[in-house]
């Protein structure tokens, strides 16, 4: 009988597979439990093997057992993707499928799983509305689905826990490249049953702190925070070096008058082997208008993504950071640059992938500790603003606008008397592949909730992260843009850089990689005589990878009472 695979209930789905498998291979059917059946689900089965077994299995792994097992669907069966549970709604981020110059459709776990194992001489039919299953390239799928259903899908970092809600986006790429080494299996989150209700209930969708629950919360969230972070994997998830590193960019546009720049940059940054994601503010820019300075068609490996809007300081700008990260998780890549649209290289992108080749396992973002051993009092004056911020703040991506709770303060120095060490860096950075997966996985809810409140969040997350995840074997490298602040500056960002930089440039080019920041008109001859250099030769890259294991010791709590609460200055100026 055609039964239309969606339109099953998930126990139905798993009855159906797994009895299936039953008709076809005596072997589950004479009482050998499959893969994964627990104690836990044998109870609840009353001895039903087959009841167990089916319990005890994922919605990836019951997709590949069937798949595995050499089971061909209906001949008339569909898979029709319109048919499949919504995702959270993304329309702000994701855009309409009109908005994507991307192959493919919202495919999910189950029909993936049917597409990457079913044997080819019995292709399932499709619905008219999507691309054929069979057409889907590899490099779009999730590594998750390659399982073995005799190992244990925890993961790696020390817990079982669901598919991160905000990696589900409505469209797939085009064909990506492969990395050239094989990805671990490490990297890459897997869906499966939480073990215990904890495990559930930090699960959660978003960050939302309304105003009336902002004490709560941060209460909570510090409570849960002090008993550690996750821990990272004991084992190596990434190798020392790779030869020829697979490169993501994630670039955020906003401004109309920068698209000059975007456009020229791009000619001097794109590779056809790295993944390029363009987030556009949805509020300040027409993400066609993106797409009219890139080139036409859009390369395969290239999406223009709109992207909610967020301001400087708060959360909801590093929601929209990890959002747009945690859809560049789809590909394989080894690092991942994250670019303004005022950005612009110092090298060619051999000379870049050669650097970081050789250093796999740094990040390098600009780390800038609250408090270090030669300095245990932050500075009242010509240090960062906004560490001497003590109000709580409640955000809620686009539902109202960030806002400071009058009565409620920051516990900062209390969080440092346990153990909690914070940071600042600027969010332009490139970070290594495992750091991300990390950052983006579902157990940091807690974590994220904190640092949502803090005045600051988008300058603190990534900083203060890194300097508290327990066992963290990567290392943090030093900042590698350019940029120039004027001793008198009340603006909000650094100097717009001109010819006039360029001897300073060139005198320390080796120690940087990218120029911010630099505008189309301002700052042509500068682009110019850049662009003269990056064509020439260049030497082999610097840099070894050498980590350096002591990087965050100088990192201690700040003394108590280090600050007076001072009144904010007329003019706040941005770490950019």
């Amino acid at each position: 009988t055609a039964i239309p695979i969606p339109s099953l209930h998930a126990t139905a789905m798993r009855a159906l597979l797994l009895l299936l498998a039953m008709d076809h291979h005596p072997r589950l059917a004479g009482g050998q439990t499959a893969p994964h059946a627990s104690a836990e689900d044998a109870v609840g089965c009353a001895d039903n093997l087959q009841c167990a077994a089916l319990n005890s299995l994922s919605l990836v792994q019951r997709g590949v057992l069937q798949a595995r097992l050499g089971l061909a669907p209906p001949a008339d069966s569909v898979l029709d993707v319109d048919s499949q549970p919504k995702p959270l709604d993304h329309a702000e981020v994701a855009g309409s499928d009109e908005d994507e110059q991307v192959v493919g459709s919202s495919l999910s776990l189950v029909q993936r799983g049917v597409s990457h194992f079913w044997p080819s001489p019995a292709p399932p039919a499709v619905s008219a509305l999507s691309p054929p299953l069979s057409s889907m390239p590899a490099a779009t799928l999730p590594a998750t689905l390659d399982v073995d259903l005799n190992s244990d899908l925890e993961d790696p970092h020390g817990a079982v826990y669901r598919q991160p809600q905000h990696a589900d986006f409505t469209a797939a790429f085009a064909p990506a490249p492969s990395a050239i080494h094989a990805e671990p299996a490490s990297t890459t989150s897997a869906e499966t049953n939480p073990k215990s209700s904890e495990d559930v209930d930090v699960v959660l969708d978003r960050v939302c702190v309304p105003p009336a629950e902002v004490e709560s919360a941060l209460k909570e969230s510090a409570a849960r925070v002090q008993k550690s972070l996750p821990r990272w994997p004991s084992m190596p998830s990434a190798p020392r070096e790779v030869a020829s590193p697979v490169l993501a960019y994630l670039i955020q546009a906003s401004f109309a008058e920068r698209l000059p720049l975007l456009g020229r940059a791009f000619k001097r940054i794109y590779a056809p082997q790295d993944v390029f994601v363009y987030l556009v503010d949805s509020k300040m820019l027409d993400p066609a208008l993106v797409r009219a300075v890139l080139p036409a068609p859009l390369p395969s490996n290239v999406a223009v993504r709109r992207a909610r809007h967020a301001g400087y300081y708060y959360w909801p700008r590093v929601q929209v950071l990890l959002d747009g990260l945690a859809k560049l998780l789809e590909q394989s890549w080894d690092f991942v640059v994250h670019l303004s649209e005022s950005d612009y290289p110092l090298h060619s992108v051999d000379w870049l992938r050669r650097t970081l080749g050789r250093q796999r396992q740094k990040n390098f973002l600009k780390l800038g500790p609250r408090c270090t051993a030669e300095s245990p009092v932050p500075a009242a004056s010509g240090g960062w603003y906004w560490w001497a911020q003590q109000h709580a703040v409640a955000s809620c991506e686009s539902a109202f606008e960030p806002k400071e709770v009058a009565g409620v303060r920051f516990p900062i120095e209390e969080l440092e008397r346990q153990g909690l060490r914070f940071a600042n860096a600027p969010e332009w950075m490139i970070l290594t592949r495992e750091l991300v997966h990390y950052a983006t996985r579902p157990a940091l809810t807690h974590f994220k909730r904190l640092i949502s409140m803090h005045a600051a969040a988008d300058e603190i997350f990534w900083a203060t992260l890194v300097l508290n995840i327990p066992d963290f074997s990567q290392s943090v490298g030093s900042h590698v843009w350019f940029l120039h602040w004027t001793r008198d500056s009340t603006d909000h960002s650094p100097e717009t850089l001109t010819e006039r930089h360029l001897p300073r440039i060139l005198e320390d080019r080796a120690r940087y990689v990218f120029m911010r920041k630099v505008d189309e008109v301002q700052s042509r001859e500068l682009l110019e005589r850049v662009d003269s250099i990056i064509d020439m030769p260049e030497e082999e890259a610097p840099y070894d990878n050498n980590p350096d294991p002591h990087w965050d010791r100088s990192t201690i709590a700040c003394k108590e009472n280090a600050f007076p609460s001072p009144a904010p200055p007329a003019e706040a100026p941005e770490i950019d």
